[in-house]
């Protein structure tokens, strides 16, 4: 991935708030941790609180 934007990748790993387009966020790895944190979250985090996908609501991960 780094080769995919090396520059970007010294600008965001330099501090400045600025991240790297290399495609990580993206990648079918990455993609299968986010949906197992949402399913974890809707079927362990949530429930626990009382809280279900039948009161409407449903977490949904942000990526890039």
């Amino acid at each position: 991935m780094r080769r995919k934007d090396p520059k970007g990748r010294q600008i965001s790993n330099a501090y400045t708030g600025w991240q790297s387009n290399d495609g990580c966020d993206s990648h079918p790895t990455f993609m299968k941790l986010v949906n197992r944190i949402e399913n974890t979250f809707s079927e362990e985090v949530l429930p626990f609180h009382g809280i279900t996908e039948k009161s409407g609501h449903r977490m949904k991960v942000k990526v890039g």
